[in-house]
């Protein structure tokens, strides 16, 4: 499939600016390792979170194992997709858009919760040490 990844970024001035790459693959697989398709940063991000593929004509969404996924507000382990869908993943928004010219696949994404509870919500779900009973 022929994705088109748009990327907004603030700038320090407080300005949007949009990143755009196109890619030829046959899933895209999203997370916080290098080795992913879309890698994205946040400590509430698993290394292999999600996938996204393509069948028959249709896009789905999978959450790795062990992981979930928000689409449109609801947790779930996998789901169609549809033009205006929303995934959210740690502090990031992937926005489902209409394909552009060449493309079968448009997303957009952007870091919507800078910082905030990252860190609260790791240490909630988080256990280090040995519990003693």
């Amino acid at each position: 499939m022929r994705v088109r990844l748009t990327e907004i970024r603030l700038r320090p001035t407080g300005k949007k600016v949009r990143l755009d790459r196109d890619l030829e693959l046959e899933s895209l697989f999203i997370g916080r390792g290098p080795d992913n398709d879309l890698s994205l940063k946040g400590l509430t991000i698993s290394l292999h979170q999600a996938t996204i593929r393509m069948s028959e004509g249709r896009v789905y969404v999978e959450a790795a194992p062990g992981q979930e996924v928000n689409v449109n507000g609801l947790v779930t382990q996998g789901e169609r997709l549809g033009v205006g869908d929303r995934l959210r993943i740690g502090p990031w928004e992937i926005r489902v858009l209409p394909p552009e010219s060449g493309s079968d696949l448009t997303l957009e994404y952007e870091e919507i919760d800078r910082g905030g509870n990252e860190r609260a919500a790791l240490d909630a779900r988080t256990r280090i040490g040995i519990e003693s009973g």
